[in-house]
């Protein structure tokens, strides 16, 4: 059936187009985790064409923007969307970049044409899991093929790719970032007591993220359950909004965790995120892990996570088994809390490492400097 999603009003920098750049991105939503990326982008000449396709996801003011904005009617169906009117919009500029999912209708079209016109195009995009099948594997060939380079959040796709027999230069790790310049300064700004931190003084646990079935956060409890014998002092802090129906808080019920688990539901403060994160002995998300390992490792607190990487989202990357984090059997909430342990267990001097170690791979790779000198590279 056919859902005609709701189109935003046009701000008043939607007004004509500025050719200055010649570059556009054409993506879905002004997600707030990549205001701080976004921004950069426009004020270096990037201009932009939105549409409303997840309503779940917290937007960003984009009126915020330097460049020019258009905004437009996404339809959907089922798993696919068309945004008529980034087509036309798109094929206006020299270089476009365009979210990387081959279920938008409008790209497949935005990169034939493009190629017709020799325009550059550029898809931004998690590109390769790992876990394709024949069919998959052949309409993403195809699609990718159709992009003058590929832009993946990580080295893992990259390799992935390769193997497919795609050329290793068309590809360009990009990685993602959160409110990197934002987050510095907060950091910068707290004074952590590492000793509070450490394993054998008063240990806790954090997780951040919307609770859905996908998060396994079951497991997490499970895992609790097993520590808590050893370390009666161990706290679990949930950070998100619970989208589960309750399952996951019921199960802590039934385990009889719930004075051991701190529900704070749905928060975007990003002061008190910072602090609970900084308090925290580690960061543990039982499936995907996603931003919220970028968001850790930021403020120097280690992630654990399901070993599973086709099952598993790019920025698993920034977990390096004993530097920064590690890595469990996905399912195995036994595993899971033996993880938990080398972390709780870590001498103070090696855990005090470990933060610094967590700190550095953000800084390195995972920002939008980075993001933003990648395209500087590519000519923007």
């Amino acid at each position: 059936m056919l859902k005609l999603v709701v189109e935003f009003r046009l701000g008043k920098k939607a007004q004509g187009v500025n050719m200055k750049g010649r570059w556009i991105l054409v993506t879905n939503n002004p997600s707030h985790y990549r205001e701080e990326i976004y921004s950069k982008l426009s004020s270096e000449g990037m201009d932009f064409h939105f549409a409303n396709g997840d309503f779940s996801i917290a937007k960003f003011n984009i009126d915020k923007l330097d460049s020019n904005v258009s905004l437009s009617r996404c339809y959907v169906i089922g798993k696919f969307f068309f945004v008529p009117k980034s087509i036309i919009r798109a094929l206006k500029y020299d270089h476009i970049v365009l979210t990387g999912n081959f279920y938008f209708v409008h790209t497949w079209i935005i990169l034939i044409l493009a190629r017709i016109l020799k325009r550059k195009t550029y898809l931004w995009s998690h590109a390769w899991y790992g876990r394709e099948g024949d069919i998959k594997k052949i309409l993403k060939k195809l699609y990718f093929s159709l992009s003058t380079k590929i832009l993946t959040y990580g080295d893992y796709a990259r390799n992935l790719m390769i193997g497919e027999g795609y050329a290793g230069s068309n590809i360009i790790p990009i990685y993602n970032s959160l409110s990197y310049e934002k987050h510095i300064r907060m950091r910068e700004s707290i004074t952590p007591s590492i000793e509070d931190n450490a394993a054998d003084n008063s240990p806790n646990l954090i997780f951040i993220g919307r609770i859905t079935s996908i998060k396994n956060l079951s497991i997490l409890a499970e895992a609790l359950s097993i520590l808590l014998p050893s370390y009666p002092s161990l706290r679990l802090r949930i950070i998100g909004g619970e989208l589960d129906n309750g399952v996951f808080r019921n199960r802590v019920r039934e385990l009889g965790l719930e004075h051991f688990v701190d529900f704070v539901g749905e928060c975007y403060d990003e002061s008190l995120i910072s602090e609970a994160l900084v308090k925290a002995s580690v960061c543990v998300s039982p499936g995907n892990v996603g931003l919220t390992a970028i968001h850790s490792l930021t403020f120097g607190t280690p992630v654990i996570s399901h070993g599973d990487f086709p099952n598993q989202m790019p920025e698993f990357e920034s977990i390096i088994p004993g530097e920064t984090g590690y890595f469990f059997e996905k399912g195995n909430a036994l595993d899971l809390a033996e993880k938990i342990k080398l972390i709780l267990e870590m001498p103070s001097k090696d855990y005090q490492r470990m933060r610094q170690r967590c700190m550095q791979e953000v800084d390195s790779k995972w920002n939008s400097r980075i993001q933003l000198d990648m395209f500087r590279k590519l000519g923007l």
